[in-house]
């Protein structure tokens, strides 16, 4: 008998005066003041809002780099069907796919939420990059092609 591990789950907040939802949870609602609020499981799937590269390494600690060392990884705001917007660690196979309000899913809450692109969940790898010959995007660099490491951060 196998057991499966439960999805990961991200919890917020409803108001029960005016149904305004926050993330995270809050003793009172952010919009009307009121004191009642419920506490409730959001989506697991979302829309990236915004995104940018971290292109060097974060003060350590809490940061703790890969074994291999640094490399760029992308961070966001993946707004959910709730209207909630989440600040998270975005994990994709190249950066272009947060472009566009990409679809992403929840992949992990702790030790901060994870998002993760369709072809990531999927386990595509980025093809190569060929150094004799240009970015096929000059907007982008080479350094933001290539798949971000897991970044590993330490609780307080």
């Amino acid at each position: 008998m196998s057991t499966t591990e439960p999805a990961p789950r991200l919890h917020g907040s409803r108001c029960d005066s005016c149904g305004n939802v926050a993330f995270p949870v809050a003793d009172g609602c952010q919009r009307c003041g009121q004191q009642v609020m419920q506490l409730i499981e959001l989506s697991e799937h979302g829309t990236v809002w915004g995104f940018t590269v971290q292109r060097f390494a974060p003060k350590s600690p809490p940061y703790v780099p890969p074994a291999d060392g640094f490399a760029p990884f992308a961070v966001g705001y993946v707004e959910l069907a709730e209207g909630v917007k989440v600040e998270a660690v975005l994990d994709c196979a190249d950066f272009a796919e947060l472009e566009g309000q990409a679809p992403v899913r929840l992949t992990a809450t702790e030790p901060i939420p994870r998002f993760a692109t369709a072809p990531r969940l999927l386990g595509r790898k980025k093809l190569q990059h060929n150094a004799s010959r240009p970015c096929a995007s000059s907007a982008r660099s080479c350094e933001q092609l290539s798949p971000p490491r897991e970044p590993t951060y330490r609780s307080r």
